[in-house]
């Protein structure tokens, strides 16, 4: 047994317990035990790394146990897998949870309810580690869904503020918090649901060619007969419909893309934590394993049967970075603009997997990889950042801000390297992983490939947008009325440390990235010499796709400029004619996903009032029918007493009457014999005066 492999979750998932305990004791500790933990974690899989590439641990490793018998499967496997891909996910996670958790210690310093907030970050942590690294379908739902609870617990953590609601329709924000966390729930459960029936189907497929259930990723990869399987009964195109559907509402992809938006409903923290490293990365890593699995199938068998679920990974993700770029470009809410930028960054990723899996193009998975490690990087960096400027500003409406770069120096120096390496500027860690995208697309039809290059440009106009809108332009009246310093703000130094590692990782980064890529791809050589670098970085500048980004980013700032920038032009002049106006509307409200979502939701809820109110009939009926039994036991009952009423002076009177009756009863012979004479001379003069009368 590989003991690291099991600690690295079980820590987070005890600790969890822990911290809460603690936090009933002494708020701070609990905060600090958990960044305990999350280094420790870090720590530990820095470890399996070194024992991966000092060839101590052979690549895949796998440990397996048989938990039980029976329920129609021979056995229910829990177990760990590290191969490359998982180790690589793990490593990100735990190094961006230490600068979440750190930063964590000023931004909920003055939180009241702490234990909760530990509880939820540290189990949601523990259960992502443990998801990452299972190797059956069967552990990985369970751990699906309990960060699926997890997320509910973060997204509803402020259910208790009493404040107004910052939308329409709900009485406090506390409300609205926890109509958040339930949106977030519901989507998630039902692509819970989705993957279920598909392991439903998995087994019913690996039952007949396996002669037992298996759901083990090794074990599928390593031999077809359940593709076949389902192939042979027509279930195979139900198969990827359902398992696909799964990771796209889990990843917020289209159609189930409009949960995201409302995640950003809890503390910065949580939404940093989501949207970075744990729940929104789930889709795209299942999807990258699956790719693992279809590749290794296609390496032995020469065959791939599951295009129709890459080409709708493919599809879904275009739609997606389309559709999110322009909620982006009409939204004023700061955090929002970065949750739809989140869902778009991931559709670039089921893209590139898309392509991966629909080619078999190994390559393209690799830039997919990495295309997670720097959106793990620069959203954390916008996120933090945006904690800081609400937090100092209390504001979070982008066109009520304006000029902040005068009063928040440093956080406008790291926002700017964290969108700077969002769209690709040279040469940050978000340049590569874009560069690495486009020179894997070219194998596409030409009309798909510059289409998805065209939207690099329009993530750029709404990123532009927000930055012009918070530090650039003139200040609104709520900024000229309040004070805003940096300094003034307690912990915003402690809170400023993660920022500055994180920017520094974006240019730095690039410098491992042959490295990254070789690790990736199989080798565990650690050959990071300067030719080879500087090799990989000239071709990699002096390439087409360099010319295509900076084109993207002049284009895109150039038109950006005099409308959020200068302010010389009112963008409302453009919004307010014609049909661009209703377009405005459309995706200002929403409009279709966001209404059947809701549609969808008054559903449940008139099904709930129905059963509801079916349930109060129910127990009107029952109590009536209590009421009439309990009546007819009082009957009974007071006829019982009456009976028994009866019979104990009926006994009383036979009693009584044998009592007098004994009296006449001497045992002594000339008695009785004279009372039998004086009996039958009585009876005698009756029956003479009888006869008289007559």
């Amino acid at each position: 047994m590989y003991i690291e492999a099991w600690v690295i979750w079980l820590i987070p998932l005890i600790g969890s317990f822990i911290a809460y305990g603690i936090a009933k004791r002494k708020k701070s500790y609990a905060g600090y035990f958990s960044v305990g933990i999350s280094i420790v974690c870090f720590f530990l899989s820095l470890k399996i790394l070194y024992d991966i590439f000092t060839s101590t641990l052979p690549l895949p490793y796998q440990d397996t146990f048989n938990l039980f018998y029976g329920f129609g499967v021979t056995y229910l496997e829990f177990g760990i897998l590290i191969d490359e891909f998982s180790i690589f996910i793990i490593t990100i996670i735990a190094f961006i949870s230490i600068l979440v958790f750190f930063y964590s210690l000023g931004y909920m310093h003055e939180e009241i309810d702490l234990g909760r907030y530990w509880f939820w970050m540290n189990l949601s942590l523990g259960s992502m580690f443990l998801l990452v690294l299972s190797n059956n379908f069967i552990e990985m739902i369970l751990l699906f869904l309990m960060i699926s609870l997890c997320n509910w617990g973060l997204i509803s953590f402020w259910y208790k503020k009493t404040d107004p609601s910052p939308v329409p329709g709900f009485d406090t924000e506390g409300k609205y918090n926890r109509h958040c966390g339930t949106k977030a729930l519901i989507t998630t459960f039902i692509a819970g649901c989705f993957m279920e029936v598909a392991i439903i189907l998995l087994r019913f497929a690996t039952m007949n060619s396996f002669a037992q259930p298996t759901f083990n990723f090794l074990a599928l990869s390593e031999n077809n007969f359940w593709v076949i399987e389902l192939l042979n009964a027509g279930l195979l195109p139900l198969f990827s419909i359902l398992m696909i559907s799964s990771l796209l509402a889990k990843s917020a992809q289209f159609p189930f893309h409009d949960w995201l938006p409302e995640s950003t409903a809890g503390p910065i923290t949580t939404s940093t934590l989501i949207h970075s490293v744990t729940t929104i990365n789930i889709g795209v890593y299942i999807l990258g394993r699956f790719f693992l699995i279809n590749f290794n199938l296609y390496s032995l068998s020469g065959a791939s049967e599951f295009s129709l679920l890459f080409e709708i990974a493919m599809i879904c993700g275009l739609i997606t970075i389309i559709l999110t770029s322009f909620y982006g470009i009409v939204e004023r809410d700061l955090k929002r603009i970065l949750a739809f930028s989140t869902s778009n960054q991931m559709g670039y990723i089921f893209f590139i997997f898309g392509v991966a899996g629909l080619y078999l193009n190994y390559s393209a998975f690799v830039a997919g990889v990495l295309y997670i490690l720097a959106h793990s990087i620069f959203k954390s960096l916008l996120f933090l950042s945006s904690g800081l400027i609400i937090r100092s500003t209390g504001i979070k409406n982008v066109y009520e801000m304006g000029s902040l770069r005068k009063y928040m120096k440093k956080t406008y120096i790291l926002m700017m390297i964290g969108t700077f390496s969002m769209v690709g500027i040279p040469p940050l860690v978000g340049y590569l992983s874009i560069q690495l995208l486009i020179s894997e697309i070219f194998v596409l039809p030409p009309w798909i490939t510059v289409l998805f290059i065209g939207t690099f440009f329009l993530t750029n106009l709404y990123i532009f947008r927000m930055i012009g809108l918070i530090f650039f332009g003139t200040e609104s009246e709520k900024i000229k009325k309040i004070e805003i310093m940096e300094k003034t703000h307690k912990n915003t130094a402690m809170m400023t440390v993660p920022l500055i590692i994180l920017a520094i990782l974006s240019i730095i980064l690039v410098f491992f990235y042959p490295t990254i890529i070789n690790f990736i791809s199989g080798s565990i050589l650690l050959d990071i010499s300067f030719n080879k670098l500087f090799y990989f970085l000239s071709n990699t500048l002096l390439s087409i796709g360099t010319y295509i980004i900076v084109a993207l980013i002049i284009v895109g700032f150039i038109i950006t400029y005099p409308f959020y920038f200068t302010r010389k032009i009112s963008p409302h002049a453009i919004t307010s004619k014609y049909i661009i106006r209703d377009i405005h509307k459309i995706l200002k409200k929403r409009v279709v996903f966001n209404p059947l979502y809701y549609s969808f939701h008054r559903g449940i809820n008139k099904l709930g009032n129905a059963m509801k109110n079916f349930h109060l009939s129910l127990d009107k009926l029952y109590h009536s029918i209590g009421q009439g039994i309990n009546k007819l036991g009082n009957a009974m009952k007071n006829f019982h007493l009456s009976l028994d009423k009866f019979y104990y002076r009926l006994a009383y009177s036979v009693r009584r009457s044998g009592d007098s009756i004994r009296k006449f009863h001497t045992g002594k012979i000339n008695l009785n014999l004279l009372y039998y004479i004086i009996s039958i001379l009585f009876s005698l003069i009756i029956i003479y005066v009888l006869v008289r009368l007559s």
